[in-house]
């Protein structure tokens, strides 16, 4: 079973992504839930964008899917060798939203 609560706060022009969690490899048969933490960071940098902040986020990753942030998909940068700290910069964060979000933006549901 996947598990996900994410919660974004606008404080000082900055995205605040307070809880981003998905079970990478639980157990998904018929893989219907594929690509749920990239699409999780394009609506973080969708968010971003819609708010003011030009696509940046930043997040702080577990150890072990810091390989996944940055990798060539999601693009982001690691703060320094052996941080947690996860950059994506404006431009990396205007791709992410435009490719994920190719409408723009956001629509939420009441």
């Amino acid at each position: 079973m996947n598990q996900l609560f994410t919660s974004n706060q606008l404080r000082h022009q900055v995205i605040i992504n307070s809880i981003l969690e998905v079970e990478r490899y639980g157990e998904n048969i018929d893989r219907i839930y594929t690509g749920i933490g990239i699409n999780l960071v394009a609506l973080a940098c969708q968010y971003s964008l819609e708010n003011g902040c030009e696509g940046h986020i930043n997040l702080i990753s577990k150890h072990e899917t810091i390989d996944f942030y940055k990798s060539k998909e999601l693009g982001g940068k690691q703060f320094k060798e052996g941080s947690q700290l996860i950059i994506f910069n404006e431009p990396v964060g205007q791709r992410l939203a435009k490719k994920y979000f190719p409408g723009g933006a956001i629509h939420w549901l009441n």
